[in-house]
């Protein structure tokens, strides 16, 4: 089986907050960053943990995974307690098996970071992270 781990990447600046700081998210697989051009799409990402079906959850920063590239979704499946993945797009084409426990632990692990870590104004309209890779938009 592959490993899953996702990582949130904190750069930081000279500018007052909340645009101190840019958030990435990183999607390794065995080690093996896979999103190093795009970003990760987390609701994609979070329904794929729960049933199958064809996911982008590789996409570009701004939400637009035609912006990205990337013309096909990743392909999930479920299967006895593990979750497969096949990637067409972008190449090479490859085939992943994660532990269906595992997969779900690093996504609500690294969305409980991002919670804790991330400022939360009070008004919705005034908060600096999109979906899409945590960048200020």
């Amino acid at each position: 089986m592959n490993t899953i781990r996702l990582e949130i990447q904190i750069t930081e600046h000279d500018q007052d907050p909340p645009y101190d700081r840019d958030w990435r998210g990183l999607l390794h697989v065995d080690g093996v960053i896979l999103n190093t051009s795009y970003s990760i799409d987390y609701i994609a990402l979070a329904k794929s943990a729960i049933t199958s079906g064809d996911y982008y959850i590789l996409t570009c920063g701004c939400g637009d995974t035609g912006c990205a590239g990337i013309d096909e979704p990743i392909s999930v499946v479920h299967d006895s307690g593990r979750i497969l993945w096949h990637i067409t797009d972008p190449l090479p084409e490859r085939r992943f098996e994660f532990s269906k426990d595992e997969y779900s632990s690093a996504i609500l692990e690294v969305l409980r970071r991002v919670q804790a870590e991330c400022p939360c104004p009070e008004d919705a309209y005034a908060f600096p992270f999109g979906y899409y890779g945590f960048l200020p938009h």
